[in-house]
């Protein structure tokens, strides 16, 4: 008869196995039980965030199109009333399970910070120059993370801009477009470490802009003529550049439409002796280091910048429900966004005009003249519009992203003395042109 040993008789080498086994299932368990949890906390607080903002705007009820643009991935030609077929809706219900489990397994993680800090620990340790995240990022000039951009057609792009174009010809609106700074410098792509488009793509579509001939101004070309030291105007750990370049940006912005459109801004309201600056060292991680991870990227500095004289604004933004009239700092600042320690959660850069809005009104009580400005721009132009509202009486900022209306119908019924397009060459993507998911949608 065969002997049936104990627990006690059994090799250590077993009993250390079971007791491996047993711990790794309760971790399991209890990675579980904390991510069904998760779970049904984000639908209560998506459920108390809608709740709160009840904001949401469809401006294209307000600013209806003539035509209205396809959607991402909708052709012209196809019918949105017509039934899904059942391979359609299995389909789709895939794509959401799909979208589900990765949210599960990335943001939806209950450990996915401290993941991240040990895979940014770990790609410190071994001096990683290319990281893998929710997009590729590159460490580039001692520290800066940039993300590369595809090569990209950039024809259909330039065709939308020359179309918006001629349509503020034919309202007698003077028209300049912008190409802001990229995080890597012009001619500083090592094709050894990484293939980055982003400024031969804008170098094209600059080139078709020109040819019809609209007026451009490209600020890679202004920083590079007046020496500036190219990676020093931005973040290390973001995308976006300093305040104080969004501040000389502006600069450059008013200073043309004065010279070419003889329009009267206030320009030297925008001297960088009229600003004082704060410090907040060590306070703000922006979004390329957030992928990258705190213990890989650090943090950076962030200086606030504020009129060193009177002003007096008014700020609304309907979407986020702001109302804010006083100085500058009164109406335009979120403050409370300084001093958050919870670098994966808040944003200092959003410090200015609280982030991105679909459309924000500036209105400068202080102002010289009567000129009202529309500003399309991308998030870079948060850091540029509320210094630029200091020169003209009012400005309007719309991100054609988040703006869902017709840009032509608002124009018509709120006629401005100027329109300026700040796009950064990030934008363009491989989303068409004339999906309402562009930034390039202008109509």
């Amino acid at each position: 008869m065969k002997k049936v040993c104990s627990d006690e008789e059994k090799p250590k080498e077993y009993r250390y196995q079971r007791v491996v086994v047993i711990l790794y299932l309760c971790v399991i368990t209890a990675l579980f039980l904390c991510v069904v949890w998760r779970g049904i906390m984000r639908g209560v607080l998506k459920n108390e965030d809608e709740a709160e903002s009840g904001n949401a705007i469809d401006w294209s009820l307000e600013y209806p199109f003539e035509e209205q643009p396809q959607t991402a991935g909708v052709s012209d030609n196809e019918e949105e009333t017509e039934p899904l077929s059942l391979v359609e809706r299995y389909e789709q219900k895939v794509e959401r399970i799909k979208a589900s489990l990765e949210w599960y397994c990335t943001d939806g993680f209950y450990l996915q910070p401290q993941c991240v800090e040990l895979s940014a620990f770990a790609n410190k340790v071994f001096g990683t120059k290319i990281i893998q995240s929710a997009s590729i990022l590159v460490n580039v000039h001692g520290g800066y993370i940039t993300t590369p951009a595809d090569r990209i057609d950039t024809a259909p792009y330039a065709a939308n801009v020359a179309e918006f174009a001629e349509f503020l010809a034919g309202e007698g609106i003077p028209f300049l477009y912008v190409e802001s700074l990229f995080k890597a410098e012009p001619g500083d792509e090592d094709p050894l470490l990484y293939d980055d488009y982003s400024n031969r793509n804008a170098d094209e579509l600059i080139e078709y802009l020109r040819r019809t001939g609209i007026s451009v101004l490209d600020l890679r070309d202004s920083a590079s003529e007046q020496n500036m030291d190219h990676y020093s105007l931005f973040f290390r750990t973001d995308t976006h550049w300093l305040p104080s370049t969004g501040l000389w940006a502006s600069r450059q912005i008013a200073e043309r439409l004065r010279s070419e459109f003889f329009l009267a801004l206030s320009t030297e309201m925008l001297s960088d002796d009229r600003y004082r600056s704060t410090l907040y060292p060590k306070s703000y991680l922006g979004s390329s280091g957030r992928n990258a991870g705190l213990s890989y990227a650090g943090l950076d500095d962030f200086t606030l910048l504020l009129p060193d004289f009177e002003t007096s604004l008014t700020y609304i933004s309907q979407e986020a429900g702001i109302n804010r009239s006083g100085s500058f700092g009164e109406s335009l600042i979120e403050w409370d966004r300084l001093e958050s320690t919870d670098y994966y959660a808040n944003s200092s850069y959003a410090a200015y005009m609280g982030g991105r809005q679909p459309l924000a009104e500036i209105m400068n009580a202080y102002a010289d003249n009567d000129i009202r400005l529309l500003f399309l721009s991308d998030s870079f132009g948060a850091t540029v519009a509320p210094f630029l509202s200091l020169t003209v009486r009012e400005i309007d900022f719309i991100d054609p992203r988040l703006f869902n209306g017709s840009v032509e119908r608002y124009i018509q019924e709120n006629p401005p003395d100027a329109v300026v397009i700040m796009y950064n060459p990030e934008v363009i993507t491989s989303i068409s042109p004339d999906s309402n998911d562009s930034i390039y949608m202008l109509r």
